[in-house]
């Protein structure tokens, strides 16, 4: 880790990668956010659930009342569906 030059006391923590980044090492029956889902087909909201209603992303799990998330597995069987297209 990187020791911050004022007071080498205080740690400076290294950046995460970017969810979008380790998404193919993600297994299968994972779940992600909505924000990762639109970003992973570049789309906005609105768009992403016009997708989800025409069936051409697949409908997300609702874990809470009002928390979501899509299961890895269904969306690389979409993106692949879109690469082919």
């Amino acid at each position: 880790m990187k020791l911050n030059a004022i007071s080498p006391a205080l740690e400076i923590p290294a950046t995460k990668p970017h969810p979008v980044s380790t998404f193919s090492q993600l297994p299968d029956d994972a779940y992600v956010n909505t924000q990762i889902t639109k970003t992973l087909f570049g789309v906005s909201s609105a768009t992403l659930w016009r997708h989800i209603k025409r069936g051409s992303i697949p409908k997300p799990h609702k874990f809470s009342q009002r928390t979501v998330r899509f299961n890895v597995g269904e969306l690389r069987v979409a993106l692949a569906a879109k690469m082919e297209a």
